[in-house]
């Protein structure tokens, strides 16, 4: 990703604090600071809408042409950052170039984009930011051929950028705690939105299973999600992929079919020693669908998840939840030594 940042980047790039945006509802003002020669023009007096990106304030300068637009959004379910950005009618027409690498905790999102209209090549950078149920856009647009000398001015303004109210919650949507204390304590965070279901508990392995359930247009609950939970003692399998067949197989005996898998070794954060991701599409009755699978090991256990829910391209709201449970349990697993 070009450009820095850092906090003395406003005043190295001649920044100054964008104005109140008195128009706004209080939840949607924000702290920014953008170029000197920037004129704000103020965006839309209605909150943002579910799931739907609204204008808040836009900020127009003439040389080196340049526009920064400040767009917010509301969730109600927990999704990655960049997952949602990447699907959002932002990027609608135009193509990522690059992605940052953030420790963003599917919190926040920036990339790299270009794009074609009646006016021309453009190209810029987007990042996305979340603040409890609140989404944040900035859109930072240019001609392609002054990115060099905006990349610096875009990123000292998404270094200053932050909502003025802090969340009062963490994440899109209420969580609950969940745990046990088989084969050793443990304990994770997983959204109430997901229906719990206890699983059977021993020495040598604790489980259970969620769903997730959208309501109909008829009100009743489809299922478009189904999570597995397991921590197993380290005799459950010598290595990531043996401890993962056990949830591949009892996955193709309630009839689906696995398609090619990517599998990857990720970075394994303390106090696991290896983390393995497994993805593959999965067909039954020639329905389509998607699987994720995750394997932690641990010195005492090995930790087992898996996620089976609809693909991207058929429901892509589920998709993402889907995915984003499997990221926030796993990153909120704490183990008891």
């Amino acid at each position: 990703m070009t450009g820095s940042s850092s906090p003395a980047n406003a005043a190295e790039r001649d920044l100054v604090p964008a104005p109140p945006q008195e128009w706004l509802a209080e939840d949607w003002h924000f702290r920014v600071s953008v170029p000197r020669a920037c004129t704000m023009v103020p965006g839309s007096t209605n909150p943002p809408a579910l799931d739907e990106l609204r204008l808040l304030a836009r900020f127009e300068r003439r040389k080196p042409s340049a526009e920064i637009a400040v767009l917010g959004a509301l969730l109600d379910r927990e999704v990655d950052a960049l997952d949602w950005l990447e699907q959002s009618s932002a990027l609608k027409c135009k193509q990522i170039v690059a992605v940052a690498e953030v420790a963003r905790q599917g919190a926040q999102a920036d990339v790299e984009v270009t794009w074609k209209n009646g006016k021309g090549d453009h190209a810029g950078r987007y990042y996305a930011t979340k603040a409890g149920p609140r989404l944040f856009v900035l859109a930072c647009s240019g001609a392609p051929d002054d990115q060099a000398q905006l990349a610096d001015d875009f990123a000292a303004v998404i270094d200053t950028f932050e909502p003025c109210l802090e969340p009062t919650a963490r994440y899109s949507e209420p969580m609950r705690r969940h745990g046990g204390e088989t084969p050793i304590p443990w304990q994770l965070t997983l959204p109430v939105s997901w229906i719990l279901e206890i699983g059977s508990s021993s020495e040598e392995a604790d489980s259970f299973q969620a769903e997730n359930l959208r309501r109909t247009s008829g009100g009743s609950a489809e299922m478009v999600g189904k999570l597995a939970f397991a921590v197993l003692a380290r005799s459950a399998g010598e290595t990531p992929r043996e401890v993962a067949t056990l949830y591949l197989d009892a996955v193709k005996d309630h009839g689906l079919t696995m398609g090619p898998e990517t599998v990857n070794a990720e970075p394994a954060a303390e106090p696991f020693s290896q983390s393995w991701c497994l993805v593959a599409p999965v067909l039954r009755d020639d329905l389509p669908g998607e699987l994720r699978c995750r394997v932690l090991c641990h010195p005492r256990v090995w930790v087992l998840a898996g996620v089976l829910g609809l693909t991207r391209e058929d429901d892509v709201d589920a998709w993402m939840q889907n995915k984003r449970v499997l990221d926030l349990m796993m990153s909120t697993l704490r183990l008891k030594p």
